[in-house]
């Protein structure tokens, strides 16, 4: 079986810490992405994970490759963002 290519929006603690360490270290998925308004969060993503990192959520959805996106955003935006990426076929 193919590994989910997976991303991760919202690069904080839980994003970080709990959903990117997770799909990075599952052989399941396949962290390709992450979303983040902190350049830094994303400087620390690109080099922990080796993956892309996208300062603009609508651009990381529109990444043909991605099929998959944990929303680790502030509890008040997950309704918002999990809609976005429904919409987006994640």
């Amino acid at each position: 079986m193919e590994a989910i290519k997976s991303g991760v929006i919202g690069l904080g603690s839980m994003g970080m810490g709990w959903h990117a360490e997770t799909l990075h270290r599952l052989e399941q998925f396949d962290l390709i992405s992450g979303c983040d308004p902190s350049e830094q969060r994303l400087k620390i993503a690109r080099e922990q994970y080796d993956c892309e990192g996208y300062l603009d959520y609508a651009e990381m959805l529109a990444d043909p490759e991605l099929e998959l996106v944990a929303v680790a955003t502030p509890s008040s935006m997950h309704a918002e963002h999990a809609i976005q990426a429904l919409e987006a076929g994640k």
